[in-house]
């Protein structure tokens, strides 16, 4: 497999599954390919994924690989319930055409599709990552399990990808491009739940790979990734304790960062001032309609 500058797209929970982290980084592969494949569908449209199609059966062809899903090619959905037919046939074309989207050569169309159906839930929660930090961290991942990597890579280790995979699960402020979070939210999302109260329920059913980060192993490596310039941070704070933490992979400048948090929490500061007025509309009409009787 080789890589480009390209996205996977994989749901959050995937950081759970296997019995390993490199299980868990391969499910990532073999998900963002047939979410590739989907979104190449549609964004482009079928004449156009039509001719991808028609491109990947030539690269696979040379690969000596199939171009074709197998004879009554059958998936199961998350629940283990078998997939109609033809959805089961357009998720391999989606797990193709995903493979040339992002250059990837080898493995098994038909284990992606299995896998991606295994793993996606309806309104799930997802994370889209670069191409060059999952294939680093699978790379990492391969050495540390013995394999002989011979791929060019920067070393990422599977406590960052889950750190960088939490934090860009998390729902981003469409307005200002940014997204407050804390170290407890960092470490629900690194074990795959984006609620805290789903976290707490399960945490003593998590594989060796997937243990909760503690809060000593999160801020050291959210600093370490904020050095090596993944993200930019900016902490919103009144005083030399708490405050906010603001991650941003889309602003230049931390400056320009603050700046956005600055107008979020301008827009934000009314909000108690109405609250508080509410409250006291609802005691001072109790009183007026105690008085009324």
């Amino acid at each position: 497999m080789s890589k480009g500058d390209r996205y996977f797209k994989a749901p959050l929970a995937i950081l759970r599954s296997g019995q390993t982290a490199l299980d868990a980084l391969d499910a990532v592969v073999c998900c963002g390919l047939v979410n590739a494949g989907l979104g190449y569908l549609e964004t482009h449209g079928e004449d156009e994924f039509d001719t991808l199609l028609e491109q990947a059966d030539e690269a696979t062809e040379k690969q000596g690989l199939p171009t074709k899903p197998p004879q009554r090619f059958t998936l199961k959905d998350c629940d283990g319930k078998l997939i109609a037919h033809e959805r089961a046939v357009d998720l391999w074309k989606a797990a193709h055409a995903g493979a040339k989207v992002c250059g990837v050569s080898g493995g098994n169309r038909a284990s992606d599709a299995q896998t991606w159906a295994t793993h996606t839930r309806p309104k799930g929660v997802f994370f889209t990552i670069k191409s060059e930090w999952l294939w680093n961290a699978v790379y990492t991942a391969r050495r540390e399990s013995g394999d002989d990597v011979t791929n060019e890579f920067k070393p990422l280790s599977w406590r960052e990808f889950r750190i960088l995979a939490a934090i860009l699960s998390a729902p981003v402020n469409k307005y200002h491009g940014f997204v407050f979070l804390g170290w407890e939210p960092i470490q629900a999302r690194a074990c795959g739940f984006h609620k805290n109260d789903l976290f707490e329920a399960q945490t003593g059913e998590l594989p060796p790979h997937c243990q909760p980060l503690t809060r000593s192993q999160i801020d050291l490596t959210t600093s370490r990734l904020e050095v090596l310039k993944f993200y930019l941070r900016f902490r919103y704070s009144k005083g030399d304790r708490g405050g906010k933490t603001a991650y941003s992979f889309r602003h230049e400048t931390r400056e320009i960062l603050a700046e956005a948090v600055g107008k979020y929490q301008a827009e934000h500061c009314f909000k108690p001032t109405v609250d508080s007025n509410r409250t006291k509309d609802r005691e001072l009409t109790i009183r007026l309609q105690g008085g009324s009787k």
